[in-house]
């Protein structure tokens, strides 16, 4: 490709050079998508008298035979003919097929045309929007005609596609062809991408989650799986704007292809555009109705298909459709490994499957919320399960760094181990659907029907005959009226101010109570957490070969308040207090929602429902504190920095925004467990403990040290190494070895470096937050009896007064 030459812009007739800041860094699918394109004869149609109609013939020419995969046009026409025409339905599906491949190469060209016109920041956006488009638009027609079993398997496929195959192929042919080279590649990316898999793993985890610890009504259990998935949906299209502003604007750098991958004489010049900006828009707009044109073939003959080749629908969804959405940037990824340029392989791989994953998933949640159609992240145990084996393949795989070309034999038993994984998932026997409307049969969740406070809440709708029992009460009309004509006076606030708690909305108030104790509980115990910090990462911060073990308890003490000073005990305590706020107050409050969540049918919460709430919501409130936490480290125990701002603009300066979430596995993995034994062991000791005993304080605070003691000892190791893969220059990647190299430096003490001090300060905090917490709830029910008590107090004496003035 004639890189070298400077970009040509078609303005008004006059060709004028692009200036730097025009010109688009292409990115890998650009580059992988234009290994299947070839030159166009200028002087084919040089010589036709009129000018609109030349450059009319030259839009056709390059629009259709620009592509090495033009001869699949014909399916185009034919699939239409065979549809009109009523000839066999397989026949229209496979025509269909073929005729997509082309058209989806085609669309990620005439995108890249668009950006050169656009500017980097607008073209990137078009090229991670239309990247899989021809999926998304499948997605979308497959959910208008309800067969939300497509729309799962087809898109579960793609990424599970772009992991296995496309990358498995491109690193097996990669190191074929290159056997006495190193195959180097930009971790960076891959990275970043992996973060981004494993987040959307998480989400579609919960609802699964959900699935196997609830023990309620199927009704109820579908309901709460339903709103968890589009709550998850909404995270991930965020997280997702969030991947595109990081990989557009901040860091673009890291994911434009380098110029070299430009000079192979095989590409097309296509930093040259080749169409006006209308006539690039015009043919992007024609293209795409054809893909949703063909695409609506495919939805509705796939059960034809299926039955007339005697193969499943979820097998066709999950293999065939994948393959032939991205077949273009597929064989341009396998093309590039062939010539050693792994990035470009990589970014196809894992750009796709993160696009899919963050992108078209939540995308066609949210579109059948929409549409009133009940689709949620739940993928079954053997699809997720599959998924996650495959994310966390690939992830392990990409840290180990520069690939060597490993014997043949090797390289293809690795290949076929992929290949099992794929086929294990794929043998699985599902039904085929019956009809396009077999998916529209969806249990439908009826809206409360108002009932009196003594009975359960029920639903009503289509379910109604059924004695469907949720684990919370609602209040009836007629009690809302009563409580709004009898609400007590300023007065009997005054003499009774426990009901004006009642007042207050009971989120509100665990929300504060979280908020309050965590902070008062950090402020007290901060000296023993920064002399924790300072003994967990010594060792990794002074010499990471000259050091051999890290310092002692007493030790710690001496060398802050020597070079700090009695404030240096609390140094970074304040974004810690800001951290602690959101942090508890979520985790305490989702604690409470989760427990309703895995209650059972007669609302009783067993020990797996509660160490699964647990889990849940220590993971929540990590995810989201997350990053004031690694500032929070930065600060403690890196000297130089005075402020929370100046370490956050430090470490997107050098580091990007990939550090802000440097350790979040070990983090999540250590979270999980530890607050899941931690709150379960609290509340079965209370549960133990006589009615008249739980309520004292004194009981709340020896309990919360016992609970505390048991989720220390047993997660503290999983605390100290991420705390050393947070720390900047780290001798440790990934907790594989960060965990054999505490061992090596430091021995079996080193996983438990800190923990007087951490136990120190676990005991009284998990005391302190854990009974103020109780302390409130119990609380809120009180003023709520006091508030009813005057309610009563009020109309009874109405009641008498209406009597007294009838007599």
């Amino acid at each position: 490709m004639a890189c070298n030459a400077e970009a040509l812009l078609l303005e008004n007739g006059n060709l004028k050079s692009l200036s730097k800041e025009t010109r688009h860094g292409r990115t890998a699918h650009n580059m992988s998508s234009s290994s299947l394109r070839k030159k166009s004869d200028i002087a084919l149609f040089s010589k036709v008298p009129y000018g609109f109609v030349r450059k009319f013939l030259a839009n056709l020419q390059e629009i259709f035979l620009g592509t090495k995969l033009s001869v699949l046009f014909l399916a185009i026409p034919f699939a239409i003919i065979a549809e009109c025409h009523n000839f066999g339905r397989p026949w229209v599906f496979v025509l269909s097929l073929l005729g997509l491949t082309p058209l989806a190469e085609r669309v990620s060209f005439l995108t890249e045309q668009l950006a050169l016109y656009t500017g980097p920041a607008v073209g990137g956006l078009l090229n991670a929007t239309c990247g899989n488009a021809t999926e998304l638009i499948i997605a979308m027609l497959a959910l208008f005609k309800h067969k939300v079993d497509v729309v799962k398997y087809s898109l579960l496929g793609s990424v599970l596609s772009n992991l296995l195959l496309v990358l498995g192929t491109s690193l097996f042919c990669g190191g074929l062809a290159n056997l006495n080279k190193e195959q180097k590649y930009d971790r960076k990316q891959a990275d970043v991408n992996s973060m981004l898999l494993f987040l959307g793993l998480l989400c579609q985890l919960l609802p699964l989650m959900f699935r196997y610890a609830g023990q309620s009504d199927v009704l109820i259990t579908a309901k709460a799986t339903l709103d968890l998935s589009r709550v998850c949906c909404i995270l991930m299209l965020i997280a997702y704007f969030a991947y595109l502003i990081f990989q557009l604007w901040t860091h673009r750098q890291f994911f434009e292809a380098p110029e070299d991958e430009n000079k192979d004489g095989d590409v097309v010049a296509d930093e040259t555009p080749v169409l006006g900006f209308s006539s690039a828009f015009a043919w992007l707009a024609a293209m795409t109705a054809v893909i949703a044109l063909l695409s609506e073939y495919v939805v509705g003959t796939i059960e034809a298909a299926s039955d007339s080749w005697g193969l499943s629908v979820s097998f066709i969804s999950l293999i065939l459709l994948p393959i032939v959405g991205n077949a273009a940037e597929h064989a341009g990824a396998i093309i590039f490994a062939f010539k050693n340029k792994l990035d470009i392989s990589l970014g196809v791989a894992l750009g796709s499957a993160t696009q899919i994953s963050m992108f078209v998933v939540p995308l066609s949640v949210i579109v059948a919320w929409i549409l009133g159609i009940n689709m949620d992240l739940n993928f079954n145990l053997l699809e997720t399960g599959s998924l996650a084996l495959s994310i966390i393949i690939t992830a392990f795989t990409l840290q180990l760094g520069p690939l060597l070309q490993l014997p043949a034999a090797m390289e293809e038993e690795n290949l076929c181990e992929m290949r099992k994984t794929q086929v294990s998932f794929t043998s699985r026997e599902i039904p085929a659907l019956k009809s396009s409307n077999a998916s529209a049969t969806i249990i439908s969740i009826g809206e409360p029907e108002i009932l009196p406070l003594t009975n359960r809440f029920r639903l009503t709708g289509s379910t109604r005959s059924r004695d469907d029992v949720c684990n919370f009460e609602c209040v009836s009309m007629a009690e809302k009226k009563l409580e709004r004509d009898f609400f007590p006076t300023m007065d009997q606030l005054l003499n009774r101010p426990l009901a004006v708690l009642a007042l207050v909305p009971n989120d509100a108030a665990l929300f504060a109570a979280g908020a309050i104790a965590g902070a008062a509980a950090k402020t007290v115990t901060a000296p023993l957490d920064r002399i924790k910090l300072l003994m967990q990462t010594h060792g990794a911060r002074a010499g990471q070969e000259g050091v051999k073990k890290g310092i002692e308890f007493v030790e710690a003490i001496t060398l802050i308040g020597k070079e700090e000073g009695i404030k240096g005990y609390w140094k970074g305590n304040f974004p810690q207090v800001i951290r602690i706020i959101p942090y508890t107050a979520v985790q305490l409050f989702a604690y409470e929602t989760y427990k309703k969540l895995f209650s059972g049918k007669d609302g009783k919460l067993s020990v797996i429902g509660r160490l699964a709430a647990g889990a849940c919501a220590g993971m929540t409130s990590t995810f989201i504190t997350y990053p004031l936490d690694v500032l929070r480290l930065r600060l403690a125990v890196e000297p130089g920095y005075k402020t929370m701002t100046q370490v956050a603009l430090n470490m997107l300066k050098e580091e990007g925004v990939a550090s802000f979430y440097n350790g979040l596995g070990p983090s999540l993995i250590g979270i999980a467990p530890y607050i899941a034994v931690n709150f379960c062991v609290f509340d079965l000791v209370k549960k133990a403990i006589p009615e008249e005993v739980q309520k004292r304080t004194e009981t709340s605070l020896l309990t919360g040290l016992i609970s505390a003691t048991v989720a220390t000892v047993m997660c503290y190791p999983l605390d100290t190494i991420r705390r050393q893969m947070q720390m900047r220059g780290t001798p440790y990647k990934t907790v594989l070895d960060a965990f054999p190299g505490i061992l090596e430096r430091d021995g079996l003490v080193g996983l438990y470096r800190g923990f007087v001090p951490n136990a120190l300060k676990t005991l009284p905090s998990s005391s302190i937050k854990l009974t103020t917490f109780d302390t409130v709830k119990r609380l809120i029910i009180a003023s709520e009896k006091e508030l009813q008590e005057i309610i009563q107090e009020n109309s009874k004496n109405e009641t008498q007064s209406s009597s007294d003035s009838t007599i």
